[in-house]
């Protein structure tokens, strides 16, 4: 058992790299479930070399051992060789006594903060980490319980990685026919003719595509296609709030910033509530979330993220806080249009540069409206949330059964440790 090394200024921010450095703040990460797939921060050899660091092995255990993030009581389980930040302690078991899976479990039933150290910033040390008794059936035993219970982390980390790949699709569909017009391009240069077919073009789209581009601000643009702003399509633009003194810890599930991570992406830990009354008021002024939604991240570190919820996710009663604004077009069918457009690089850029509050970033409901969006035709939106609405659907289906599959090892794992319920 060992803590982390200082991360210097230097090595940060890089994207690419042979090891990925692992912050606290990185367990959080939508990508990052129970185990550590990635990181905002990654070296190579020679800066481990220069830090006189050694990564942390596969299977070890990590977890945030001062602050916020012990309070929190968040472990994950390393897949690759992975470096940690001085905030964070590395913890393996010895390997011929004692799974590294079921230790992990064990672990986590473990309440950090009561045998932290320090009042004002309580902190673990490695010699009250060491003291720790935790149940140890025999080995045979323990490896049967990390079995069952990682076949439910095992295929929730597979339904992650399908959504981003779903997702992945359908961004690049998106582009293809919005951003790179290249159906227009392919049906001008002759390359696409009717009754064919191109790479994701069935035949039947011919007719919906025009045959020539013409000049827009934002560049040339399909003709018939027209170039307006997001306030001349919205219904409905509305920010919400949370009652005086905060969010309460029980009732209605109210949805700030920290939740808004993208397409089927949501913290459930970091779930705050406001009371049935105070959600009734907020749903009057329709800052209740509705299946089809779009939320943008409106003030703070991150404005710019966006995300889209549908099928009752992340539930079927929720409304937003002060930090968030929903985004309700007149047109439903291009609910999911409007996700995609404002998932392009260049549209978060434009949504950051809005910000006119440098003390405390934001952006105002002005600001928004006066956003670019191009509208293809009804015909053409239909088109694409015909493919797009299939793509969601399975994506929210896998986010419900995740959902439904953490339920069911939250409750088994206690039974399980304690030998309540026994495995062969």
């Amino acid at each position: 058992m060992r803590a982390g090394v200082v991360f210097p200024r230097a090595l940060q921010g890089r994207s690419q790299g042979k090891y990925p450095f692992a912050k606290v703040s990185d367990m959080n990460l939508p990508e990052n479930g129970v185990f550590i797939e990635t990181a905002n921060n990654w070296v190579d050899d020679d800066d481990i070399a220069a830090l006189r660091a050694k990564p942390f092995p596969p299977e070890t255990v990590i977890f945030a051992k001062i602050g916020e993030g012990l309070k929190q009581n968040r472990l994950r389980f390393l897949i690759k060789p992975t470096l940690i930040d001085n905030n964070m302690m590395g913890a393996m078991p010895i390997a011929d006594k004692v799974d590294s899976r079921f230790f992990f479990y064990a672990l986590s039933q473990i309440d950090f903060g009561e045998i932290a150290v320090g009042t004002a910033l309580p902190y673990l040390t490695v010699r009250f980490l060491s003291e720790i008794e935790l149940p140890l059936p025999p080995l045979p035993a323990q490896r049967a319980i990390a079995r069952i219970l990682g076949a439910f982390d095992d295929k929730i980390a597979l339904n992650a990685k399908m959504n981003a790949t779903l997702e992945a699709m359908a961004q690049a569909l998106f582009r293809a026919w919005f951003i790179d017009f290249e159906p227009v391009r392919a049906k001008r240069s002759g390359r696409w003719r009717p009754g064919q077919t191109l790479p994701g073009m069935p035949a039947a789209l011919y007719d919906l595509f025009p045959a020539e581009l013409t000049p827009t601000e934002l560049g040339d643009a399909p003709v018939g296609w027209e170039l307006r702003t997001i306030g001349d399509e919205l219904a409905t633009l509305v920010s919400g709030a949370r009652p005086r003194g905060g969010a309460v810890k029980s009732g209605i599930p109210s949805i700030g910033a920290e939740n808004v991570l993208g397409l089927g992406k949501y913290d459930f830990s970091k779930e705050k509530y406001v009371p049935p009354d105070y959600f009734d008021r907020l749903k009057r002024r329709g800052a209740d979330v509705r299946n089809g939604d779009v939320l943008l991240y409106k003030d703070g570190a991150k404005i710019g993220r966006k995300t889209y919820f549908d099928k009752d996710f992340p539930h079927a009663r929720c409304a937003v806080n002060e930090h968030a604004f929903i985004l309700r077009l007149r047109n439903a069918a291009a609910q999911r249009y409007l996700y995609f457009w404002l998932g392009q690089n260049w549209m978060t850029h434009k949504i950051i540069t809005l910000n006119s509050n440098t003390a405390q970033p934001g952006i105002n409901q002005k600001g928004v409206r006066g956003l670019p969006i191009l509208m293809p035709t009804d015909d053409m939106l239909s088109a694409f949330d015909d493919i797009a609405s299939d793509i969601t659907g399975r994506i929210f289906a896998a986010c419900h059964e995740s959902r439904s599959l953490a339920a069911m090892r939250d409750a088994l794992l206690p039974k399980l440790l304690s030998g309540e319920v026994r495995v062969e």
